[in-house]
């Protein structure tokens, strides 16, 4: 896990972020959340909700829209997270920004990397989180993404996919971890 960890900082702060300067409805932030496992690094992600206002029953990174209060990007993924899942926001280990994406909603969205502490039980807000999910960084390294190119609002769009299981991670937190790993050289 140190060991991915390092990688990750050292790219983070050594690599140029692609900051998205497309015209956007807002801003919003998520977290890559990092669990370490009994056999290695798991991404830690959210189901969400039918009940919530967009992008019900998907699978995401804890994170969500800027609010005024908050004092950064990074102020918010950590405030979303903490809510989202219930880890004490002072106690993630945030390694840095990754690139900014635009989301289907038009948001500019910006992901952060951080490792969740360890023994923190989990607690999933029950009006936004329907279960959580801990996937191993090692699926995402060995499996290829089933590419798709959609039509969305008029323009063809490339769409990731990665079947685990009964679930599909798909959209932007599939291409958030593709993109990821492909620049720390993790995915074969």
């Amino acid at each position: 896990m140190k060991h991915l960890e390092s990688r990750i900082r050292d790219l983070l702060s050594a690599s140029p972020r692609r900051v998205e300067e497309k015209p956007a409805v807002g801003e919003a932030a998520v977290l890559v959340s990092i669990l370490n496992g009994a056999s290695g690094p798991q991404f830690l992600l959210t189901r969400r909700t039918d009940d919530v206002p967009t992008h019900k029953g998907q699978i995401s990174f804890p994170g969500g829209i800027r609010k005024s209060g908050d004092r950064s990007l990074q102020s918010t993924a950590l405030r979303e997270t903490e809510e989202e899942i219930g880890v004490d926001r002072n106690r993630i280990r945030v390694l840095g920004a990754f690139h900014d994406f635009v989301a289907i909603s038009g948001h500019r969205v910006t992901p952060f990397v951080g490792v969740l502490p360890g023994d923190d039980p989990l607690r999933p807000q029950a009006e936004e989180v329907a279960y959580l999910l801990k996937i191993p960084v090692e699926f995402f390294q060995n499996t290829r993404p089933e590419i798709r190119i959609l039509n969305r609002f008029g323009a063809d769009v490339e769409v990731c996919y990665y079947h685990y299981g009964e679930e599909t991670v798909w959209g932007l937190t599939a291409r958030i971890i593709h993109d990821l790993l492909q620049e720390l050289k993790l995915e074969k």
